[in-house]
């Protein structure tokens, strides 16, 4: 199994039972470390957006991410690799979901490239 953390309170596990090569992203916010001038505040100016990438992984694999401790949204990208004839190879979404960062979320996903199917289990 692969980790892929930071400074983290919580990560994502997807499991791959499918029969097909998967990846998984996982798309974090986080902000900058500027501050409004002439405040005594430490107030965010904008957020940044990063991606975090699985890598690709064939059945019976798991892949674990951890976005960083300070972003302030997630969302999971789950893909297969796909080949349709008249169009060849392409990777195609299984699902994608929004989840806390402070999360520890668990998914299998499995079935075939053309009918793919995902849930959420207990980690």
């Amino acid at each position: 199994m692969l980790l892929l953390t930071f400074e983290t309170e919580g990560w994502i596990r997807i499991r791959n039972k499918g029969g097909y090569v998967a990846r998984f992203f996982v798309d974090y916010h986080v902000p900058n470390t500027e501050t409004a001038s002439g405040s005594h505040l430490r107030l965010p100016i904008r957020l940044f957006e990063q991606t975090m990438s699985s890598g690709n992984y064939p059945i019976d694999q798991a892949r674990v991410i951890g976005p960083p401790r300070n972003a302030v949204s997630t969302r999971i990208r789950v893909e297969r690799f796909i080949f349709y004839p008249f169009f060849g190879w392409y990777w195609k979404e299984i699902f994608r979901e929004e989840i806390r960062p402070q999360d520890r979320v668990c998914y299998d996903i499995w079935g075939t490239t053309i009918h793919p199917a995902w849930s959420s289990v207990n980690c």
